[in-house]
């Protein structure tokens, strides 16, 4: 079975959802046959896509992405471009931050978590595989990372042109990147108490993600405090907070938004990857 082709069937699977789910449905038979039931297939070969998604099956760009976003963690295993290209783009994105960043304290202190991440991800890779969902979310978190590293949060040049257009007094990329340090963690910590089957009940359970999200805002912003009482004025491109006096407390904020809005709008496709990865466990 060829790449293309296993994406195509994936695509019908993962894009179409409840699509795919109504063309399956029960039939009569001719009376002649009985009049039994036959349940009829949906087609794995993409005709039952929409128009609009089916041309990105046959596109080699948009395989490979797709390969990345949602491809089920056993046809990763058949096809391991997924993890080489994470690798990839995670090496890349690495090398270009750490030449001639703006800050070199601040370049490593803000890539260290991502250095560290990467690594944990390669040791545990084949005793506990994680879904390929996190794994995208981990390499997008890292990637935000190594950019603020290498031009500091508060000089984020995209963000700077954004100043004027939308009226912000300060750069922003920082309340991006603690956004995202609430969404990455809850998926991640979803996960692990999910698999390791750690409480019983959504709704615990999500009070507990949630709750760790904070923690780990909020340990953050201690180790942010402790940078700078050991590097006093070199830690200012580290803390980032560019005269706003809330800036912690709107930090954790975010994280906490970010956690919630996680476990709001991915848990089902979560939980779509957690079922194929239970039928291959690692």
């Amino acid at each position: 079975m060829s790449f293309e082709t296993l994406v195509d069937r994936d695509v019908d699977a993962e894009l179409t959802g409840m699509y795919s789910q109504r063309v399956s449905k029960d039939i009569p038979r001719h009376p002649r046959d009985g009049g039994t039931k036959l349940r009829e297939q949906p087609s794995l070969t993409g005709t039952n896509l929409p128009l609009t998604v089916r041309p990105a099956a046959h596109c080699s760009f948009s395989a490979i992405i797709y390969a990345i976003l949602v491809l089920p963690t056993q046809h990763r295993q058949e096809f391991p471009i997924a993890k080489y290209l994470w690798a990839v783009v995670f090496l890349a994105v690495f090398i270009w931050s750490a030449i001639n960043p703006k800050d070199q304290l601040t370049w490593f202190l803000e890539v260290l978590p991502a250095i560290l991440g990467a690594l944990i991800l390669a040791a545990t890779y084949n005793t506990f595989r994680l879904t390929s969902l996190v794994y995208l979310l981990i390499l997008i978190h890292c990637i935000i990372l190594m950019i603020g590293g290498h031009y500091t949060y508060a000089e984020v040049p995209l963000f700077n042109e954004l100043k004027p257009i939308l009226g912000f007094e300060r750069n922003n990329y920082d309340k991006v990147g603690h956004f995202v340090q609430g969404f990455v963690p809850a998926l991640i910590a979803r996960e692990l108490l999910i698999r390791k089957q750690v409480i019983n009940g959504n709704a615990w359970r999500n009070f507990l993600i949630v709750c760790f999200c904070l923690a780990v805002s909020a340990f953050y912003e201690l180790i942010e405090w402790w940078v700078a009482l050991a590097s006093g004025e070199s830690a200012v491109a580290f803390l980032g907070t560019q005269g706003y006096i809330w800036d912690t407390q709107s930090d954790m904020g975010l994280a906490l938004l970010g956690a919630i809005i996680a476990l709001a709008t991915l848990s089902g496709r979560h939980d779509r990857q957690l079922a194929s990865l239970r039928s291959d466990p690692v």
